[in-house]
């Protein structure tokens, strides 16, 4: 059985999925009254009773949602070079989609370039010549002709992009899902790759090591291999566990708002730590609690300025003390709360005056969602970007 429900919307669900629901996605599950509802994640999730739960986000679809973790993590910008994006039809997941343009993606750059093998070389020892002779190993052995000492090169396929893309093939495989939705290039990847164990060099997976000129069809194979990998199982940072399929939205949402600011040129620092200390003992020591401001321009025409992300509908006076707070311990006098397009309503500025007349701004800035391609988010993050600066 398949059901699909909506990213913050609510649903009914019977106690026993309720249960699985919370065991898996954990404090994504809340209860309003009598109804459900998962907030700040898009996905796909298998329940212990064989179901599969489809959560879909208004803000992102599956393509769009492609479009966006290319666009917030720099190691997937060869996504930008993937075709059309096929539409699977209602009862398919994020996750099967990705499985699915994996696969096709994967056969076509293996239909134009072939899988690509590294040379090996090895020292044998042959009755005829094999490959090149070692000449100094013939003579230092008295010139024994019947065990001629030869250099052979091998072409091996257990290269780290052939890994990775043999640990996401695995991963396809694994998922009934995944694997149902992947079609008929899984099998042939599978056999293409039977001899490459999947085991995934760090460096690859993270996409610290470049490509080669001869792997370079294969880059938005091997960034889409790396989603795969990431996301699956629940993971994403957030210490899910389960099978399923999972991109935590409000996370992509403050990545995305951080790189709009470090693609931009204007100093920003990511993720400035505020201390937060608690009398005790009769000396300051450190609490266990710690605050970090999303992005802080110290230089804004000519003033610092504090912009933090909320993948949020609304603005809560919790908010406005939590930028209160920031503007207090970096000296600015203004802030940028940074919300998804279309959600908040009121997005009113407040301004508050302190005793001695001092003003404080607080500014709500949309960042659109629902850009299908790499390019169409580099825009949209462009124009945050613009707001911010154009209105300071």
């Amino acid at each position: 059985m398949i059901r699909a429900v909506f990213e913050n919307e609510p649903f009914s669900a019977s106690a026993e999925d309720e249960a699985s629901l919370r065991g898996a996605l954990d404090r994504h599950v809340r209860r309003d009254r009598r109804q459900l509802r998962i907030v700040r994640v898009a996905g796909q999730l298998r329940l212990p009773d064989g179901s599969t739960w489809i959560i879909r986000s208004r803000k992102a679809d599956g393509a769009s949602l492609l479009g966006w973790l290319a666009y917030a993590d720099p190691t997937l910008d060869a996504l930008e070079w993937l075709g059309m994006v096929p539409d699977l039809g209602d009862d398919a997941g994020f996750g099967s989609l990705v499985a699915r343009v994996f696969c096709l993606e994967t056969w076509r750059a293996v239909q134009t370039s072939g899988l690509l093998r590294a040379y090996h070389r090895q020292a044998v020892q042959s009755a005829v010549v094999r490959g090149r002779i070692d000449f100094a190993r013939l003579s230092r052995g008295g010139g024994d002709l019947s065990r001629v000492p030869c250099i052979v090169f091998a072409r091996l396929p257990q290269t780290p992009l052939n890994r990775l893309l043999a640990a996401a093939v695995q991963r396809v495989d694994r998922d009934p899902e995944l694997r149902r939705a992947a079609g008929v290039t899984l099998p042939q990847l599978g056999a293409l790759l039977a001899e490459v164990a999947p085991v995934v060099d760090a460096s690859m997976l993270t996409g610290k090591t470049p490509l080669s000129r001869l792997e370079q069809p294969f880059a938005a194979s091997a960034a889409l291999a790396r989603v795969l990998l990431r996301h699956g199982g629940l993971g994403d940072g957030d210490g899910l566990r389960g099978p399923g399929f999972m991109v935590n939205l409000a996370s992509l949402f403050e990545r995305t708002v951080v790189r709009a600011f470090a693609d931009a040129g204007l100093g920003a620092v990511a993720k400035q730590h505020v201390r937060v200390a608690r009398p005790g003992g009769g000396a300051w020591s450190e609490g266990q609690r710690r605050m970090e401001i999303d992005v802080f321009l110290p230089d804004v025409a000519g003033v610092p300025v504090v912009v933090d992300a909320k993948y949020k509908t609304r603005i809560s006076s919790g908010n406005l003390q939590q930028m209160v707070t920031y503007c207090w311990v970096t000296g600015a006098r203004r802030a940028v709360l940074v919300v998804p397009a279309g959600v908040v309503a009121d997005r009113r500025s407040f301004e508050l005056v302190g005793a001695s007349g001092e003003v404080i701004r607080i500014e709500v800035v949309e960042l659109a969602l629902g850009e299908r391609t790499l390019g169409g988010w580099r825009r949209a993050a462009e124009a945050v970007v613009q707001a911010v600066v154009g209105s300071g």
